[in-house]
């Protein structure tokens, strides 16, 4: 089991396949969401969530499912206040060469607002991809497109590269990179 904290109101929790089937038997008891299928669910998010002061000061808190039939799931909480959130979502970038990435995460950080948003650098094979977690990824890097050979909010696309790419910079490749490579440009 993996356990990610993506900001102070959001945990992910990813399970395996071989987690999920020891923890609920089978796809279908989560899917319908069966008596005990929830018992559990509720076991695991309370043992999560109990160390977190967000979650105890939160009104209400959410769970979504995303089930990934014989690779297993990934169960995003969120913990919600009184005002209404947008919810932040994955969105992966890939990139053919390292100059694509470089000039693209350049442009990001040019944006001071841009800097403290969630992202992760990965590489695999001959390739670079950029996690981006934040509202509307794809509409407010839609100028990526320009850099990018792939754009995906695909779930197994994004676990994909979590699982089997190189870790290169883990939660602020924005800031960590845009600032390294605008000192190498000036």
């Amino acid at each position: 089991m993996n356990v990610s904290v993506v900001s102070p109101q959001k945990i992910k929790i990813s399970l395996t396949h071989t987690e999920f089937i020891a923890c609920f038997g089978e796809y279908e008891k989560l899917l319908n969401l069966t008596s005990k299928a929830k018992i559990l669910l509720k076991i695991l998010i309370n043992d999560i969530i109990s160390d977190n002061p967000s979650f105890s000061a939160a009104e209400k808190i959410t769970a979504k499912i995303q089930l990934i039939k014989n690779r297993g799931c990934i169960i995003t909480i969120t913990a919600l206040s009184g005002e209404s959130e947008s919810e932040n979502i994955d969105c992966l970038f890939e990139f053919f060469n390292g100059d694509a990435m470089t000039d693209a995460v350049t442009a990001i950080y040019k944006n001071k607002n841009n800097r403290k948003i969630s992202s992760h650098l990965y590489k695999t094979e001959n390739k670079y991809q950029l996690i981006i977690n934040c509202n509307n990824p794809k509409e407010k890097f839609f100028f990526l497109h320009e850099f990018c050979s792939d754009i995906s909010e695909d779930i197994s696309d994004i676990e994909y590269v979590r699982e089997y790419g190189k870790p290169l910079i883990l939660n602020s490749a924005i800031n960590s990179c845009g600032r390294a490579f605008l000192k190498r440009l000036h």
